[in-house]
């Protein structure tokens, strides 16, 4: 077993379409944060609205993808994961939440009634969510390009498998799982699909 599988397909293509809405978002997020957002078509505005459907675009993206993974029979799921890359996603998906309420909420502001000191409110926990958002994003890029002991962990995201060695480098414990020196516990992600 030279090597094993890492992520399957719909995790790959949920990580690959949550990665270009975080870009997209970066850079929509970015002209209207500095009031350059006023290129319209037909009386519409093109980068408020792609910010605001993208939004939701990710809620959808995140719930499905939930659903999906949660479903999928995914063997001893958590311990393909070092604690750092848990931490990372548990920032990461807090971040996303943050963002897709504080937005909603800014979007809906009319028909809440916001007073002019709350919009304020709402408007820095989007811009604080998103920077924590870019940070990580930041800090993910740097771990897996540039970390030796990461070297060829970028291929389980693009082709889903990774070689064994890299695997022990990453996480000991799941290649011993998967080899089965290591008894299985029940957890959700290692029901079958029924």
């Amino acid at each position: 077993m030279n090597r094993l599988e890492r992520f399957c397909k719909s995790e790959r293509f949920l990580h690959w379409m949550i990665a270009a809405a975080v870009a997209v978002f970066a850079t929509t997020g970015w002209f209207i944060w500095r009031h350059e957002d006023d290129w319209e078509i037909n009386g519409i505005n093109v980068i408020s609205q792609s910010h605001v459907i993208l939004g939701g675009l990710l809620l959808v993206l995140g719930v499905v993808g939930y659903l999906l993974l949660r479903r999928r029979s995914i063997p001893f799921a958590k311990a393909r994961f070092s604690l750092g890359q848990r931490v990372g996603l548990g920032v990461t998906q807090l971040a996303m939440s943050v963002l897709v309420l504080s937005g909603a909420t800014f979007y809906f502001r009319q028909a809440l009634e916001l007073s002019k000191p709350a919009r304020k409110m709402v408007m820095q926990v989007h811009l604080y969510g998103a920077v924590a958002l870019l940070l990580f994003v930041v800090v993910h890029l740097a771990m897996v390009l540039l970390m030796p002991k990461n070297r060829g962990i970028l291929a389980g995201m693009l082709t889903g498998t990774i070689d064994r060695k890299v695997a022990v480098r990453v996480s000991s414990r799941w290649v011993a799982f998967l080899e089965g020196s290591l008894p299985q516990r029940a957890t959700p992600a290692s029901r079958s699909d029924g």
